[in-house]
């Protein structure tokens, strides 16, 4: 399948003036260049500057008949996912969840510029692996904040399954988890932050300690609230998370309102994107708009990373709600039926499976065997033998001889090239859900239509 043609890039605009309040901030101003790194250099800002006062949700929006259109396909896209996780032989309400999620962890973070693949975060996640089995030992910490996005992801979906309820303390608590013992880790790991930061270009001069207002705004493309407002405005946010507020509203567009809103307070000093849309996929699970949290939208939001990003801010600048609907629905109708395609084709890969290893001449006992470790590769396509015998309850040996039988079969390779330790990939697993560094899939994914392709290069270039 090919790849879906690149959108069109945004060309360079001044910075935007949106609605704003004029502070006069008492401490250091923050840089925030990549959109949630902090720079290590900060010059102090003298003189007044601005920060954005976000309205209180709900917000008023009129739904067009191109929003409910687009609504209409996510609707259906979703029904699709949910028929192909129905259709899979194997009943498990978590089964999907850890591969699904790496993929979401790694897209994601591929975003704000922590960049690895499937297969390292894989080697790094593995019991017996080492630094020197990493291509490069230097990536371990990249590996780690990957790997946290998936501990956060579970945190939240644990905790939401056990209260039903979004709370301040669960968003800080996946928060705390994303940044721990990572290079995020002194920037206040489940806390809100107490220092007023910004996202924008780097301030040039690397000795300069102060920078006027002028030039602040200038630099500045986006300035978040205060951090005196962040409670109010998170507990507002929670409120109509948990649907206290204008329950009415469909919930993909009460989603989308959200994301918005969440990435506009900035509440941490760092990892506000991830955490934003982690916070998607649990809203998606919530809602039971899908039968397992596995929806995840940083696939899109990476291929269209410029729009993404663009688009919120306009809507700060000029409350132009319809197109980011419009373009988040079509990320979860495109995110939707690409999910369903791969669980598709995982289903092919079992009976595949199936039908050479766990066949009618064999006892029941080892077919048991056989399906447990199938079940066991596709949670963890890149697994050490002892993973096995633990899933399994066999002896090593016993898991040794399955897997070299299916290493034999070229159901498995071996990743290390070593005789001690060795780790084993499931080629026909890992091959669905593989992302490289660059963000593109092994299974290529869904692509956009022609009339997707038109609206994003409407939405890029509106003037056209």
């Amino acid at each position: 399948m090919s790849q879906p043609p690149s959108p069109p890039q945004v060309p360079p605009q001044a910075p935007p003036q949106y609605p704003a309040q004029p502070i006069d901030f008492g401490w250091t101003v923050a840089p925030d260049p990549a959109g949630e790194r902090l720079a290590a250099s900060i010059p102090r800002v003298t003189g007044d500057i601005s920060a954005f006062a976000p309205t209180l949700l709900p917000p008023s929006i009129a739904l067009s008949a191109e929003v409910r259109a687009d609504l209409a396909n996510a609707e259906a896209a979703i029904h699709t996912l949910n028929h192909a996780l129905a259709a899979f032989p194997i009943p498990n309400p978590h089964l999907f969840i850890q591969p699904f999620a790496r993929m979401e962890a790694i897209l994601s973070s591929q975003i704000e510029g922590t960049v690895t693949d499937m297969r390292t975060l894989l080697i790094y996640e593995a019991e017996q692996a080492t630094p020197a089995q990493l291509p490069h030992p230097e990536d371990r910490l990249i590996e780690k904040e990957v790997a946290n996005y998936v501990s956060a992801l579970e945190r939240g979906i644990t905790t939401l399954e056990q209260t039903g309820r979004f709370t301040p303390w669960l968003i800080r608590s996946m928060h705390e988890v994303l940044l721990k013992g990572t290079r995020g880790a002194d920037k206040g790991p489940g806390h809100v932050r107490t220092d007023q930061n910004w996202i924008g270009a780097t301030i040039p001069g690397t000795n300069r300690l102060t920078i006027t207002a002028a030039e602040f705004n200038q630099l500045a493309r986006f300035v978040p609230p205060p951090p005196e407002t962040i409670t109010d405005l998170i507990d507002n946010l929670i409120a109509y998370i948990n649907r206290d507020l204008d329950p009415q509203l469909h919930p993909l567009l009460r989603i989308a309102i959200a994301h918005y809103q969440f990435e506009t307070i900035h509440p941490f000093q760092d990892g506000n994107g991830r955490v934003g849309r982690a916070l998607i996929a649990l809203q998606l699970h919530q809602h039971q708009l899908i039968d397992q949290p596995i929806l995840y939208l940083a696939g899109f939001f990476q291929r269209y990373d410029a729009l993404y990003r663009d688009l919120l801010l306009q809507i700060s600048t000029s409350s132009s709600w319809e197109t980011w609907l419009r373009f988040f629905l079509l990320g979860v109708t495109n995110q939707a039926l690409d999910t369903g395609n791969r669980i598709g084709r995982l289903t092919l890969a079992w009976q595949e499976y199936q039908n050479t290893f766990v066949t009618p001449r064999r006892q029941q006992r080892v077919k048991d065997k056989y399906r447990t470790a199938f079940i066991e590769m596709l949670r963890k396509p890149i697994f050490a033998v002892a993973e096995i015998q633990r899933a399994l309850g066999v002896t090593y040996q016993t898991a040794a001889t399955l897997i070299h039988e299916l290493h034999t079969a070229g159901f498995l390779e071996e990743v290390t090239g070593q005789q001690r330790n060795r780790l084993f990939l499931a080629t026909p697993i890992y091959r669905i859900i593989a992302v490289s560094r660059t963000g593109d899939r092994e299974e290529a994914p869904t692509p956009i239509t022609p009339a997707q392709l038109r609206f994003l290069t409407a939405l890029a270039h509106p003037d056209r």
